[in-house]
């Protein structure tokens, strides 16, 4: 039972991982398209430096929930109780 919870935990750690890797390289590709179509001081880049800097700033588990299942009242290993 150990094994598994180990690697639940280990699994959604690295899709959390994946996540915010994925979310930042969108952003930076937004943030490069609309950089390229306007000039550097447009209000759509104001507007995608201040997203990516509000991002930066808010704590990853805002961003990700777990899909774990809370053990309120979890007895010793290999109970179910």
């Amino acid at each position: 039972m150990l094994q598994y919870q180990l690697s639940m935990t280990l699994a959604d750690m690295r899709i959390r991982e994946l996540v915010a890797e994925a979310e930042r390289h969108a952003l930076l590709a937004a943030a490069r398209r609309e950089a390229a179509d306007t000039s550097p001081w447009s209000p759509r880049l104001k507007n995608v430096a201040t997203r990516m800097l509000a991002w930066l700033h808010a704590p990853r588990e805002a961003t990700v929930r777990s899909t774990e299942t809370p053990m309120t009242g979890a007895g010793p290993i290999g109970c179910s109780a």
